[in-house]
């Protein structure tokens, strides 16, 4: 990527680049690759999709 994007807290990060990553394989036509490898047991984020990163 050749831009910045800043949000204001980690959590905010962790759930702007998973719904980046759904789109660009959505738009390159690959709906189905939407898996992410994190850390079991670890703190993600208080947000619905970070908190569900975290197994």
């Amino acid at each position: 990527m050749g831009k910045a994007f800043f949000v204001n807290s980690g959590s905010e990060a962790n759930d702007t680049q998973v719904k980046l990553v759904w789109y660009y394989n959505n738009a390159l036509g690959r709906p189905n690759k939407k898996k992410f490898i994190a850390r079991a047991k670890s703190y993600h984020g208080s947000t619905l999709i970070a908190a569900s990163l975290s197994g």
